[in-house]
């Protein structure tokens, strides 16, 4: 517990100072390559900003269903926000989205 009290800059500190050898760089931890998928979702990305000034849950919850009802195709933004990998994230459209909207959306990328 006493380390959670620490001041960020010490515990980044001693994260990078116990880091092992082999992953001491950054991209240990991020395929940085990988990191471009996100950009045929510009759109979706900025209409979720509208969550960032909610005051509550409430109104958190009511900004999120009227986002989803009104751009349904934000939903496809969720994989890379958790961070899912691009074979995770495929095989789940695959599996969600129904056929002829993925071959539309994701065969003319």
């Amino acid at each position: 517990m006493e380390f959670l009290n620490l001041q960020i800059e010490e515990r980044t500190k001693i994260f990078i100072n116990n880091a092992l050898l082999t992953n001491r760089g950054f991209n240990y931890y991020v395929d940085w390559t990988n990191v471009n998928g996100y950009n045929e979702f510009m759109v979706e990305i900025h209409a979720m900003d509208i969550l960032i000034g909610c005051k509550d849950d409430n109104d958190f919850k009511d900004k999120f269903i009227t986002l989803i009802s009104k751009l349904p195709h934000v939903v496809l933004l969720f994989p890379f926000l958790f961070g899912l990998a691009k074979d995770e994230r495929e095989k789940l459209y695959r599996t969600l989205i129904p056929q002829h909207y993925y071959k539309i959306f994701f065969l003319s990328t």
